[in-house]
């Protein structure tokens, strides 16, 4: 549920085959920039299907089972916004098209992820991911 004091954020965590899925962002903040699919949260939305349903606009992709990962304060990029951060399935990753306000998708090793211009919160769970996996 929206806080007050805080503008939320989700973004889903898509892994197959040991690749993530990055989307470019198109619009600003961020834009030029790979970061996982996601956007702010609805109002009456939970965390969980913000990150679903970002998914889908942004990738096409169906999500389920959304799993916490991770929270940012992103302050310093965007005054009183919160990000959360889920592991989010999906079933099947044939038909993934980069939509809403992505520029464009791929999958990424973690090798090729860290080559790209990356939001400073997604080089630092693909690193944690890394290191779980």
């Amino acid at each position: 549920m929206q806080n007050l004091d805080y503008k939320l954020g989700a973004s889903a965590i898509v892994v197959s085959n040991s690749k993530y899925l990055l989307i470019k962002r198109g619009k600003e903040p961020s834009k030029g920039l790979y970061s996982f699919p996601g956007g702010h949260v609805e109002p009456g939305e939970s965390l969980e299907d913000a990150a679903v349903r970002e998914l889908k606009e942004e990738t096409n992709l169906d999500g389920h089972n959304p799993r916490a990962f991770a929270e940012y304060d992103l302050g310093h990029k965007i005054p009183r916004f919160k990000l959360h951060v889920f592991l989010v399935d999906v079933s099947n990753v044939i038909g993934a098209i980069a939509g809403d306000d992505a520029a464009d998708l791929g999958w990424y090793t973690y090798q090729e992820a860290i080559t790209l211009p990356l939001t400073k919160n997604v080089a630092e769970c693909l690193e944690k991911l890394e290191f779980r996996l």
